[in-house]
């Protein structure tokens, strides 16, 4: 999905079509081993995919089309830049740069926002969030004739649910979110760097048991009517 709406010129690289539908079949075995290194999916699936694409790239935000912002900013550019307190090397690759914002597209199987907002926190969207914004606002501040007149550029996730009916939100991202995020940026180079320093990594482990909170116990009236249903 990346490729089909911010980079459509790479997706004959990164993408194998096959005519109808993928099975385990001699024709497919073969068909995918005659593409190594690149995703096989059938023309119909490919065909869903460029429909979703469009939709994206069709849908409005701040009163221009997400199309328009691909074509007026700069699509996955890397930055690189030292983490002010310690001193790592560091390296991010937003989605789109555009002058007013910085957009990074994320697929989801939830249709609505709210249920977007867990799975956000969950996989530390917002820790990337603030690393996206801190490198963009370090690298302006560093190449800017007036660096003192740099400010951080508001941060928009752009969320499409993969699943029908395919919705697509636009979230920028507020002060909390993004203070989350440095807290969760700020521990994890902390450790890195203690990590790196004595070349020590240690991993989770050890004993404990395993135990159910009362909402996980069995109830035969429950899972009785659930069976029914089925």
């Amino acid at each position: 999905m990346h490729a089909l709406v911010l980079e459509p010129h790479t997706v004959n690289e990164i993408v194998a079509i096959y005519p109808s539908e993928l099975n385990r079949s001699k024709e497919c075995t073969i068909f995918k081993l005659a593409n190594p290194g690149r995703i096989c999916i059938s023309l119909r699936e490919f065909i869903q995919a460029q429909n979703l694409a469009e939709k994206i790239l069709n849908q409005v935000f701040r009163g221009k089309s997400f199309r328009r912002y691909i074509a007026e900013g700069v699509v996955e550019k890397s930055i690189y830049y030292t983490d002010p307190i310690t001193g790592l090397k560091c390296r991010t690759r937003p989605d789109l740069l555009h002058e007013d914002f910085t957009f990074d597209l994320k697929t989801t199987r939830y249709w609505s926002m709210d249920s977007f907002d867990r799975q956000a926190i969950d996989l530390h969207y917002d820790l990337s969030a603030y690393m996206y914004t801190l490198s963009r606002y370090l690298l302006e501040k560093s190449t800017s004739s007036e660096p003192e007149s740099v400010s951080a550029k508001p941060f928009v996730l752009v969320a499409v649910c993969t699943e029908a009916p395919h919705s697509v939100f636009f979230r920028p991202t507020t002060y909390s979110f993004l203070e989350n995020g440095k807290k969760k940026y700020e521990s994890s180079v902390a450790i890195i760097k203690a990590c790196s320093q004595v070349q020590t990594w240690p991993a989770m482990g050890g004993e404990k048991e395993i135990d159910l909170a009362p909402w996980q116990m069995f109830s035969p009236n429950i899972n009785s009517a659930l069976s029914s249903t089925l």
